[in-house]
């Protein structure tokens, strides 16, 4: 893997501590404790062996905790989230030996040992360059107030042996996008956790919703003011959006990306979906081994600040608690210092917004 730029490590210590105590000043303190009784995938239930279609786990391999979900599309090729194969600072992608694929399971932690079906390998991963070249893993861009429209967030991982323990799901036909439209139902699977707390990954749920926006690259689906809406959650990043058409064939149709950027929940007000079928180009040129290499350009302060101002991976909208968000508007942006949206836009180097992507987080060696 050619080497790419890396963030400078800044000494931001004493101002991020400055920037998080002056924002949980300013910030309302209601809906603090509201996630703890949330499910997930949220408000879904427990999937059957007729819910999990090409839904896989992706695995961390020291650890063998999944960390991400994923859809098998062929017999060797894995499609899921850019944003679960990117290191934790900006700019370079995990190695593809620490990854492994494990599907047709429905519990990971309650299977008996040794009835599990055996992991592959991963022998390749890629990434789309555009999330990573235009700093859509900041959240800016062409999209509106809840950060819908193009996040080009999409990943293939190439197993190294072709996997049978689930039926490969294929993703809908570009010639066919025009037929997903607002209203339609849809499924999501995911391996996600059910009560916001990361370290419960393992168990494979599944719920029904509907498409509330739709558009050439992204579908969003439909929200709940009160976060108790069917919604994708942690460690459902990169996992699938079935959708079944008139004569009864399920294809791939969506790719679990983030939040909504507007909301005060992390989960349960609607998701963001990337459209696989846009991407055929990009799958195909992984497959074949003729993908392009990603530049990993790291983002100017600027832009870090711009994002850091609209919530994209701010420090500051995190400042009510771990898992929800609650931000009173004009008044308190104003009154944050220099210094503290300094120290945000800096912290943002080394942290993804953990609301916004819906990935658990990778065991520390």
């Amino acid at each position: 893997m050619p080497k790419v730029p890396r963030v400078p490590k800044v000494p931001v210590a004493g101002a991020l501590a400055l920037a998080i105590a002056f924002s949980a000043w300013v910030l309302p303190h209601g809906a603090r404790a509201q996630a703890a009784a949330q499910q997930a995938i949220v408000n879904g239930r427990l999937a059957t062996e007729a819910d999990v279609r090409g839904t896989v786990g992706i695995l961390d391999a020291p650890s063998g905790q999944v960390f991400c979900t994923g859809t098998l599309v062929d017999a060797t090729t894995v499609i899921t989230a850019a944003h679960c194969i990117q290191t934790e600072e900006l700019g370079g992608l995990v190695e593809a030996s620490s990854l492994r694929v494990l599907g047709g399971v429905l519990d990971l932690e309650s299977d008996p040992a040794g009835n599990l079906p055996a992991s592959v390998a991963v022998a390749r991963i890629a990434g789309n360059c555009d999330y990573f070249d235009t700093w859509g893993n900041l959240g800016i861009g062409p999209n509106d107030e809840s950060g819908f429209g193009r996040g080009d967030d999409i990943a293939v991982l190439v197993l190294a042996a072709p996997y049978a323990a689930v039926t490969p799901t294929p993703p809908l036909p570009p010639r066919r996008a025009a037929e997903l439209t607002v209203g339609q139902e849809v499924a999501m699977v995911g391996y996600g956790v059910y009560q916001l707390e990361p370290e419960r990954s393992g168990t494979l749920y599944a719920a029904t919703t509907t498409l509330e926006q739709v558009t050439g690259y992204e579908l969003l689906t439909a929200r709940d003011a009160t976060g108790s809406g069917m919604d994708s959650c942690f460690g459902d990043s990169g996992g699938p959006l079935y959708w079944t058409d008139a004569s009864n064939e399920t294809f791939l149709v969506g790719v679990v990306s983030r939040g909504t950027a507007d909301s005060r929940f992390d989960c349960g007000d609607g998701g963001i979906y990337t459209r696989p079928e846009a991407y055929e180009g990009f799958v195909r040129a992984v497959r074949e081994d003729v993908a392009p290499t990603c530049r990993f350009s790291p983002p100017p302060d600027d832009v870090l600040l711009r994002s850091t101002l609209r919530g994209g991976a701010g420090c500051a909208v995190h400042a009510p608690s771990a898992h929800t968000r609650e931000w009173s508007g004009g008044a308190a942006l104003p009154m944050l210092s220099c210094l503290a949206l300094w120290a945000c836009a800096h912290a943002a180097r080394a942290r993804r917004r953990r609301r916004r992507a819906r990935v658990s987080p990778r065991p520390v060696p």
